[in-house]
């Protein structure tokens, strides 16, 4: 389990909001999974394209 998956659960559940946040609604938990999802895309594609930028310069 990584350090999200367990701020997730931990801090969720430590403020009664409980498991992942459905005490709040469904629209919580869907939030975090959509700014996650975005938050990848973003860092894959920062890093993809340092990746092939220092391909070239071998």
């Amino acid at each position: 389990m990584n350090k999200v998956s367990i701020g997730l659960i931990a801090g969720f559940a430590a403020t009664g909001a409980g498991l992942f946040g459905l005490n709040l609604g469904l629209m919580a938990p869907v939030a975090a999974l959509m700014l996650h999802m975005i938050f990848g895309a973003q860092m894959g594609w920062v890093f993809g394209a340092l990746h092939q930028d220092a391909l070239t310069h071998l």
